[in-house]
């Protein structure tokens, strides 16, 4: 024995001294100790000052998140998502997660001048465990996912955008504020694919989110009932504009368990009482473009229930086309009710000269907005202006309602990359859109019939739901990249998960040899 280590007889690799490994794990214990009775100090002056606000209590709730991150990622990736989900900006303005701590509203305001996320924080809390974990294990693998190189040539052509717009004079905090949120989407796509190790994961990953929309729905519809009658006559939309891509996804969940008849009957029982209130909402919102890109995602449902089940595609498929069709055309003049809202969003798509003089009006803003768009990117077409510079408007834009990045960020989000980060960009994210879609349909069909195909299946329909909702509408925002993120992370690493494939084809994936060949070199 020497320098408190011998080496093992059957490995001929060293082993830690038993006496060491006490030593040092009782000063861990002690440490973890105090530092848990000084945080309890902390926020016992915390909760003496700020009672009877919940300020305390929310800090309290941020700062085991962000400590449980850096202990346990693999644990804290789950409330980190969960508490992502949950909270939509606008009915539940005193959320505070995906707040910054300088927003008056929010109930972890701290100061004015903090604009850092407690999102933000346990994301860096969540990579810097993730860090410490491979370094305890002396295991330096980087699990890549067959969307690494595709997702990092388009996290690529954004920095580019963002240097170029820093370099040409553009805004320096816009330029921060356009990037900050398209960055969340690669940095859950690494955690996801190397914290995660079984598919059951993202089984219950998926759980989580459903159970956060279905809270987010109960507090949308306990703030409605709040509101007074020319409160809700007056207003434009009752949740955020991304919001109803969540509620999107359980409906499709949904469809995905009935699909794969092998799912968890819990689901199949649990998700449509879920849905009472979450479709409630969703028909509040009046997101002619969320309905879109739901029918997008039902009929690539219908797709698969094709692929797999010919004989209950022909008895379905019949029966859901008459109904919509006498649903369409009865509420097909019914510009008023919350009934006839689908109606409305396909008429819109069928025949945009027919919809009401608000929707033509929304329409309108959007036509000529593209317009817009078009001149912006005419005038730099191959690089792109950059991030911190306003989109020219030489055709004047109807006013709406101002938001913070109004000058910067038009509604049409997939034209946005082109405009800000160049031609490649804008190739770079059709390319990850693309190639998403297609390593997922090619892995749902050789998933089984169980939870992980139904949401395998969700994963693929979410990444189609987004690209059409961001083809009109604002869809760069933290919660979409978490789901986002989820999904593709869940797409890529679906071989290498599959217990059932031969190890030799569950991942092709470069970047684990490779590293592997660096740590074998050292």
């Amino acid at each position: 024995m020497s320098g408190g280590f011998f080496s093992s007889p059957l490995s001929g690799r060293p082993a830690v001294d038993v006496e060491g490994a006490i030593r040092r794990d009782r000063r861990s214990w002690w440490s973890a100790y105090g530092l848990c009775l000084a945080a309890t100090l902390v926020m016992a002056v915390i909760a003496s000052r700020t009672f009877p606000t919940p300020f305390s209590l929310a800090l309290l709730l941020f700062l085991v998140v962000a400590t449980v991150a850096v202990i346990r990622p693999v644990v804290a990736v789950y409330a980190v998502v969960f508490f992502a989900v949950l909270g939509d900006p606008l009915t539940a303005p005193w959320y505070p997660f995906v707040k910054n701590f300088s927003s008056h509203e929010s109930m972890l305001f701290i100061a004015d001048g903090i604009t850092v996320y407690p999102l933000e924080v346990c994301l860096a809390a969540l990579l810097f465990g993730w860090l410490l974990r491979m370094m305890a294990t002396h295991r330096w693998i980087l699990h890549k996912g067959r969307l690494f190189r595709p997702m990092m040539v388009f996290t690529g052509f954004m920095l580019f955008g963002f240097v170029r717009g820093l370099a040409t004079g553009g805004d320096r905090t816009a330029a921060f504020w356009e990037l900050r949120w398209v960055l969340v989407l690669p940095i859950v796509y690494l955690l996801l694919t190397n914290l995660f190790d079984r598919r059951e994961q993202y089984v219950r990953l998926y759980a989580l989110v459903m159970v956060a929309v279905f809270i987010n729905s109960i507090i949308a519809l306990i703030n409605y009932r709040s509101l007074s009658a020319a409160d809700k006559e007056g207003m434009e939309s009752f949740v955020s504009h991304g919001a109803t891509l969540s509620m999107n996804t359980m409906l499709v969940l949904l469809g995905g368990v009935w699909v794969f008849r092998k799912s968890s009957w819990a689901w199949r029982a649990l998700l449509p009482f879920a849905l009472v209130p979450v479709t409630y909402i969703y028909l509040l919102s009046q997101r002619r473009a969320a309905f879109v890109a739901l029918v997008a995602a039902l009929g690539m449902l219908g797709i698969f229930l094709l692929w797999t089940n010919r004989r209950v595609f022909l008895k379905i498929a019949p029966v859901v086309l008459i109904i919509g069709t006498i649903y369409t055309a009865a509420f097909w003049h019914d510009e008023t009710t919350t009934a006839g809202f689908p109606a409305q969003a396909i008429k819109s798509v069928i025949a945009p000269d027919d919809v009401s003089e608000r929707n033509q009006g929304s329409d309108l803003y959007r036509i000529i907005e593209k317009q817009d768009i078009r001149a912006t990117i005419d005038s730099s077409p191959i690089v792109g202006i950059g991030f911190g510079h306003a989109f020219l408007r030489p055709y004047p834009l109807p006013f709406i309602n101002p938001f913070l990045l109004e000058p910067y960020m038009p509604h049409n989000s997939i034209l946005w990359v082109w405009m800000k980060a160049g031609i490649g960009g804008f190739v770079a994210m059709l390319y990850l859109f693309g190639t998403a879609m297609h390593t997922g349909a090619r892995e749902v069909l050789r998933a089984g019939r169980g939870n992980h195909a139904a949401t395998l299946l969700t994963s693929v329909a979410f990444v189609l739901m987004y690209a059409v909702f961001a083809y009109v509408d604002i869809a760069w925002d933290p919660q979409n990249m978490i789901l986002l993120g989820i999904a593709m992370a869940q797409i890529a690493n679906a071989a290498r998960l599959d217990p059932g494939r031969p190890v030799e084809a569950r991942d092709t994936s470069p970047g684990i040899e490779l590293v592997k060949a660096v740590s074998s070199a050292r």
